[in-house]
């Protein structure tokens, strides 16, 4: 009796230990071909030697984050027995993960085989070769320019970016940034006004976080010293200026030359490195300055005090690069935003007096075309001519560029402005002149010229405007008064005019009179585009 006892006590003891013990884990091997990877990529698990009881028992492959609990997991397989590969995306969140073999369906502790588990980590990995500034100390409130060198495709499709920050701040503590383009790219970013010891950052994705700043690129910088106050003139230097205002490499012809600017007529002469000029229509102002590879660092004087910061200041132009003009900048004193002062050149003695201010207007706006810009604008304009500038205007309203389409014009073939009568045809400007009577070179009434102002203005009014139901279309417009010959107006260009005039965007001759046989002149039509364009953009 005693026996049988003792050998039914062991059995039950067997039993126990044995269900108390997890199975031995039979999987051979476990790899992965790296241990790092980007957000989202593909991983492959290879596995070899899955038992056949481990398959009956639902075995599995899973991602985790390191040192998790068993049962806190991500994506995952099934395994089947023998050997295998299993292909699991990374994670999107940076950080330390791991793969895990699982013996049987549950996620538990019990069936984890933590001696099988392989770490990984998810970064970006290598996103730009070089972060670097362009000086190692700047003024307060400076520019400096930031260079990255090496972007990925990848980096910049994430929203990489680089910012001023404090040394040694937090990640999401920063000041003036940037996105960064793929390859090499040079960045402007303000420096701070406080002195004190900064960095620039590169995070490799939008988010301001620790992990986006793992690969360590930071470029620092001090900034120390006092800007020069605004009581005494000091031209401006490079940092001085926000360079990605400019859009396109200096010219390097001579300064030398009269400008038709946004602020009247500039003269200026360049001796050497040295430039002087004057601006007498506008508060008889003058300026000096030097340059240096198309730029010129200046000042700016004006009445009556010709003293800062009320009536003088600093100024930085810039050459287009075919020397015809430059794009500028000024500001009040040493210190400060700036504003625009840009100029096309112009000989003003080849424009009426009545039209000059508005000339130079429509010049600094970028509406003349360059088939006109050394023109005689007191004569008739010819229909090629006007298709350049009426095309010019709308695409500046619009800020596009239309497809050009065949015209029936056969004369047109070879010709300097083919492109823009191919781009006026298709959008309806030139209907009032017919396909016989065309000719690119040949002038045409200021009747024609209303009617076909009137076209361009209702291509941007109506998003459905063509050229084939131009007259589905009315201007509305209020009548004003009556003048002396409209009686001569051709009834297809009645409306055309009295809108024109009616809305002041174009003029009657000082006697009252229309004249709508008169050839049409280019003074006039670049001063009705100027009045279109301001009308227009005024209207959004």
């Amino acid at each position: 009796m005693k026996k049988r006892m003792t050998v039914l006590f062991l059995v039950a003891v067997a039993f126990v230990f044995l269900t108390a013990v997890p199975s031995v884990c039979a999987l051979d091997m476990i790899s992965i071909d790296k241990s790092a990877y980007t957000p989202n990529e593909a991983i492959d698990i290879v596995y070899n030697g899955i038992t056949g009881t481990e398959e009956n028992d639902r075995c599995w492959i899973a991602l985790a984050r390191k040192d998790s609990a068993a049962d806190a997991y991500m994506s995952w397989q099934y395994a089947s027995a023998g050997d295998g590969v299993i292909t699991l995306n990374a994670p999107a969140e940076l950080g330390e993960y791991e793969v895990r073999f699982y013996r049987g369906y549950a996620a538990s502790e019990e069936n984890l085989a933590r001696e099988r588990i392989l770490p990984l980590t998810v970064s970006y990995g290598k996103t730009v070769d070089s972060v670097t500034t362009d000086r190692a100390d700047y003024l307060p409130g400076q520019y400096m320019a930031v260079t990255c060198r090496g972007v990925t495709a990848d980096a910049a499709a994430r929203g990489a970016w680089v910012a001023v920050a404090r040394k040694d701040g937090a990640a999401g503590e920063y000041m003036d940034w940037k996105y960064v383009p793929q390859g090499d790219s040079t960045l402007w970013l303000d420096v701070p006004n406080e002195a004190g010891s900064y960095e620039i950052r590169y995070y490799q994705a939008r988010t301001a976080s620790e992990e986006n700043l793992a690969d360590g690129l930071r470029a620092p910088f001090t900034v120390s010293g006092e800007r020069p106050g605004d009581s005494e003139p000091v031209y401006p230097v490079k940092n001085d200026f926000d360079w990605d205002l400019l859009e396109y490499a200096p010219g390097t012809q001579s300064w030398t030359g009269t400008y038709e600017t946004n602020y009247r007529t500039l003269y200026l002469r360049q001796s050497g490195d040295s430039v002087t000029g004057e601006y007498p229509e506008w508060d008889n102002g003058r300026l000096d300055g030097v340059t240096e590879g198309g730029v010129l660092y200046g000042y700016w004087y004006e009445s009556p005090s010709y003293s800062p910061s009320t009536d003088a200041g600093q100024l930085v132009f810039v050459l287009y690069p075919d020397g015809q003009g430059f794009r500028g900048w000024w500001r009040y004193g040493n210190n400060g935003g700036w504003a625009d002062w840009s100029a096309g050149t112009l000989n003003r003695r080849q424009a009426s007096a009545w039209a000059e201010e508005e000339i130079y207007a429509a010049d600094s706006r970028r509406l003349i075309p360059d088939c006109l810009r050394d023109a005689d604008l007191t004569q008739p304009i010819t229909a090629a001519e006007f298709s350049a500038l009426a095309v010019r205007l709308f695409e500046e309203i619009w800020q596009t560029q239309e497809i050009q389409e065949k015209t029936p014009y056969t004369n047109i073939e070879g010709h300097i402005l083919q492109l823009e009568i191919e781009k006026a045809w298709g959008l309806g400007f030139l209907n009032p002149i017919s396909v016989e009577t065309f000719n690119p070179d040949a002038g045409f009434s200021r009747e024609m010229m209303a009617e076909m102002y009137c076209n361009l203005i209702k291509a941007c009014k109506y998003d459905d405007f063509t050229r084939e139901n131009i007259d589905a279309y009315f201007l509305p417009y209020t009548v004003t008064g009556h003048f002396a010959d409209e009686a001569e107006i051709a009834e297809r260009a009645r409306d055309s005019v009295i809108y024109l005039t009616s809305n002041a965007l174009m003029d009657l001759y000082p006697d009252g009179r229309f004249v709508p046989a008169d050839k049409a002149t280019r003074e006039q039509a670049i001063v009705t585009a100027l009045r279109i364009y301001e009308a227009e953009t005024a209207a959004e």
